[in-house]
C-alpha cells in the first residue's frame, strides 16, 4: 500500500505521538508509537494494584506489631506511631526517589516497580535494629536522660545501619 492509501484510511500521523518517515508522496515507511509504552506500562501497573496495595498493609502491620507495644498502662511507651513515621519516611523517600528520577529525564521501568518493597524492607530492618538498640541501652540505664540513652542506642547500632547502607547502595548503582 502507498502513503496516500494509508492517509485515506488512518489519517495523518499524529506528531505528538507517532514517528514515521515519509520517502516521497507514493511511500511511507514504518510508525513507531510512543503510547504503545505507556499503554503497556499502563496495562502491567493496574493489574498489580490491588495486590501492591495488600502488600503495603501487611508490611505496615508487621511493622507496627513488632515495634508498637499494647498501652497496658504506658501509652507514652507505645511505638505503634514510630512505627508509622518510620513508614512515612520510607514513602517520602520513595516519592521522592521518583520524582528525582522523573525530574532527570529516566524512563519508568518495570524494576522500579519493586523499589517500594526493596525500601521499606530497608527501613524497617533499620527502625527495628535502632529500637532494639534503645531498648538494651535503656535497660542497663534506666535512670538516663532520654537524649543520652538515643545518643547512646546510636553510637551501638549506627555503624552496622551505616555498612548495610553503604554496601545497599553500592550493590544497587552497580546493577543499575
Amino acid at each position: 500500500s502507498s502513503y496516500p492509501d494509508y492517509l485515506a484510511k488512518y489519517g495523518p500521523p499524529d506528531p505528538k505521538t507517532r514517528i514515521g518517515i515519509v520517502l516521497n508522496d507514493d511511500t511511507y515507511i514504518g510508525e513507531l508509537t510512543f503510547r504503545s509504552l505507556d499503554d503497556e506500562l499502563l496495562r502491567a501497573v493496574s493489574g498489580d494494584i490491588v495486590l501492591f496495595a495488600l502488600t503495603m498493609n501487611i508490611m505496615c502491620t508487621f511493622c507496627c506489631v513488632v515495634l508498637g507495644r499494647t498501652c497496658g498502662g504506658k501509652c507514652l511507651e507505645s511505638r505503634f506511631l514510630l512505627a508509622n513515621g518510620g513508614l512515612g519516611l520510607v514513602m517520602f523517600a520513595m516519592i521522592g526517589g521518583y520524582g528525582l528520577c522523573a525530574g532527570l529525564g529516566w524512563q519508568f521501568t518495570q524494576l522500579q516497580q519493586i523499589l517500594p518493597f526493596i525500601l521499606i524492607g530497608i527501613g524497617v530492618d533499620d527502625m527495628v535494629i535502632i529500637a532494639a538498640a534503645f531498648d538494651r541501652v535503656s535497660a542497663q540505664e534506666p535512670g538516663a536522660p532520654i537524649d543520652v540513652r538515643v545518643g547512646k542506642a546510636y553510637a551501638r547500632c549506627g555503624l552496622s545501619i551505616t555498612l548495610t547502607s553503604a554496601t545497599d547502595v553500592t550493590a544497587f548503582v552497580s546493577a543499575a
